[in-house]
């Protein structure tokens, strides 16, 4: 019995990852893996010190992307929120003006 029940398991993992595989992001992934570096076995090659001028350039650049990209970003939402609050001063004087006439004419009426 306890075979049958991990064989049905194992049989659903692999039906899970078959279904996964077929989709576009299964395909993205699997394509991810074949194309990145295979790791050496330890010990079997000399050992290669990263160059850490190069990592530390190329961060910078990756930073310096994603501060422009984080500024665009909050320049939209300020330039959304000007709007806004343009759009509510607007309304505020037009309440404004509404209950003017209003009081206007409640005290016309009272005369």
């Amino acid at each position: 019995m306890a075979y049958y029940t991990e064989m049905s398991w194992l049989k659903l993992a692999l039906g899970l990852i078959r279904e996964a595989a077929g989709t576009d992001v299964g395909q993205e992934m699997i394509n991810n893996m074949r194309s990145s570096p295979r790791k050496e076995a330890p010990g079997s090659g000399p050992p290669q010190h990263p160059d850490v001028k190069t990592l530390l350039a190329e961060h910078r650049i990756e930073v310096d992307r994603n501060f422009e990209v984080v500024v665009a970003r909050l320049n939209e939402q300020q330039a959304q929120i000007q709007a806004a609050i343009g759009r509510q001063r607007i309304w505020n004087l037009a309440l404004a003006a509404g209950l003017l006439a209003a009081l206007i004419a409640a005290v016309a009426a009272l005369k």
